[in-house]
């Protein structure tokens, strides 16, 4: 992964715009909404969008210990983002080998990670081999080890490489080699094959050019509707009115400067509540869009700053790293401290182009969940781009109450997905 991106959101974006659950608008919605809103709601747009369909990527073969692997599937957990790898030819549910290529945001040193790990392992099983090599690379481990699993009589081998591909940024890659064996005596077996081969492979992970991890991709099917008893399906149908956030939008609201990647959406009609609130020089957004209740506090928001990065060749393989960075600098200081945990990431499509996920929930007094959605969306052959921030309390949406809802339904499920840059000279 490219080290050399740029996004930096002020101490005040992490810190203080994501905390104000409740209410931070109040002050803002009936001055600017009375203000300006006939300078800014133009006439009903409809618009048809393109399928969300995604091609699955054609991911390079690996080569380990003689042998030719070939990518299966990308697997994303709340805490990492994984790629499996098996031996060609091979079924992988019935394959004894395999390679993992995973990206753990928020974990800024390897071999801390290594040590807390060996020790949650060996207090999980008393017996298990874990040895940690050396590494001349200072943002590098190796460790090894055989566990028990799934049975007494069974038993896996694992070789692991960590590294940290930026010196501050809070990431690691990691690449995991993994020999599974059961019956009588497999651990021994196990155990003695490492030993054997254990400077090999070590060798062959320090040195080996693995490909980056990819996110697994999520289709959002937001304005999907059937027509003349389904006969006739429509993808992407969108019905309201149209919102550039261009200079112009800027200049009319006060903002000191213009969106550097200016872009058009299209806010639902059936929401009469829905207001829009250009950022001021002490909130660095370029739009707010939201849906309140009658006392005026937010409902469901979509909320919009810039993201600035290096133009890549590769958009695919450089969204894992978009994730990573919106989730480390904004997500985990927004939702941390109040006992949020991330729920899910993944790769989709917003007006066919490719955009990086992380959902976040927090759990309400009530036992609802107050989500967070964080999308990393860079303009195509551009520098620049937007980072989206959706929050939605689902104790008071009248669209999303689950995890799937925030995908397909609601307000700022339909904004997000009307998102499409306008094209500049």
């Amino acid at each position: 992964m490219n080290k050399a991106h740029f996004f930096q959101p002020t101490s005040y974006f992490s810190s203080h715009l994501f905390n104000r659950r409740d209410g931070w608008l109040q002050n803002w919605i009936t001055t600017r909404c009375k203000k300006h809103s006939a300078a800014v709601w133009v006439s009903l747009l409809l618009t048809i969008n393109v399928s969300a369909q995604d091609k699955s990527p054609q991911m390079p073969s690996i080569q380990f210990g003689g042998q030719e692997y070939t990518f299966h599937n990308a697997g994303n957990t709340p805490q990492a983002l994984k790629n499996f790898y098996y031996p060609t030819g091979q079924v992988a549910e019935k394959s004894t080998s395999r390679i993992v290529r995973s990206a753990l945001p928020g974990i800024g040193d390897c071999l801390a990670y290594v040590q807390a790990l060996g020790k949650a392992v060996k207090e999980r099983q008393a017996d298990v081999l874990f040895k940690v090599m050396p590494d001349s690379n200072t943002n590098a481990a190796l460790f090894a080890q055989v566990v028990s699993s799934g049975g007494k009589n069974s038993h896996t081998l694992e070789v692991w490489h960590l590294v940290k591909p930026g010196s501050k940024f809070p990431l690691i890659l990691t690449t995991q080699f993994s020999l599974r064996a059961s019956g009588e005596g497999s651990q021994a077996k196990l155990s003695a094959l490492l030993e054997k081969n254990l400077s090999t492979w070590s060798a062959e992970l320090i040195k080996g050019k693995f490909p980056d991890p990819v996110l697994a991709f999520k289709k959002e099917a937001v304005g999907d509707h059937s027509l003349a008893g389904g006969l006739v399906k429509v993808e992407g149908l969108k019905m309201g009115r149209l919102f550039k956030v261009d200079a112009s939008f800027a200049k009319k609201l006060g903002a000191p400067n213009p969106p550097p990647a200016p872009f058009k959406v299209t806010v639902p009609m059936k929401y009469k509540k829905s207001v829009v609130i250009n950022g001021a020089p002490n909130i660095p957004e370029i739009a707010v869009f939201a849906i309140t209740d009658d006392s005026k506090k937010i409902i469901e928001s979509v909320h919009y700053t810039t993201f600035k990065h290096k133009k890549v060749a590769n958009i695919l393989s450089e969204l894992p790293f978009f994730e990573a960075l919106v989730e480390v600098q904004m997500a985990i200081p927004a939702v941390k401290p109040k006992g949020g945990q991330a729920i899910d990431r993944y790769r989709t499509k917003i007006n066919g182009m490719d955009a990086a996920v992380l959902i976040t929930g927090i759990k309400n007094p009530d036992g609802s969940i107050f989500f967070q959605k964080f999308i990393a969306l860079p303009k195509p052959d551009s520098e620049q781009g937007v980072i989206i921030i959706i929050k939605v309390d689902t104790s008071k949406s009248p669209d999303v109450k689950t995890l799937a809802d925030l995908a397909t339904k609601g307000f700022a499920a339909q904004v997000l997905h009307s998102t499409e840059f306008i094209k500049t000279p």
